[in-house]
C-alpha cells in the first residue's frame, strides 16, 4: 500500500522521486523515475526535521508542517507524517505552491492510516 500511495507522486509533472523515510535515516520505501540516492535523502531529511524540531521547542513554534528546500535544479520537500516517518519529495523542477499544499498533505495523510 505504500509503494503504490508513493506511486501516485511520481505521476505527478516534475516529481522525480517519493520516499518514506524513518526518523532514524533509513528508507522504508521509495520510488523514482530519475536515479536518488535514497540513503542520502533519507539521512538528509531526518537530521533536518530533528534540527528543526529542535529549533521550534525553544521558540515555541512546535514542529514544522513540512520543510522545503530549493536547489539550483531541485525542490526536496519534507512533510512529517507521524513522529517517526517522513514523506520526502525530489522534484527536477519547481511545482506551483498550490498543488504542493493541496495534494501532498492529503496524500501524506494517508500514510499514517496505513503505518
Amino acid at each position: 500500500m505504500v509503494r503504490q500511495i508513493l506511486n501516485e507522486f511520481v505521476k505527478i509533472r516534475g516529481i522525480t522521486a517519493a520516499a518514506l523515510v524513518g526518523r532514524d535515516g533509513f528508507v522504508i520505501e521509495i520510488v523514482q523515475i530519475t536515479q536518488t540516492d535514497g540513503d542520502t535523502l533519507a539521512v538528509l531529511s531526518s537530521d533536518l526535521m530533528r534540527f528543526f524540531d529542535q529549533w521550534g521547542i525553544p521558540e515555541e513554534m512546535r514542529s514544522p508542517r513540512s520543510v522545503m528546500l530549493e536547489y539550483h535544479n531541485s525542490i526536496l520537500i519534507i512533510i512529517p507524517v507521524t513522529g517517526e516517518e517522513y514523506l520526502v519529495i525530489r522534484t527536477d523542477t519547481a511545482i506551483i505552491p498550490d498543488i504542493r499544499s493541496c495534494t501532498f498533505e492529503k496524500i501524506a495523510s494517508r500514510f499514517a492510516a496505513v503505518i
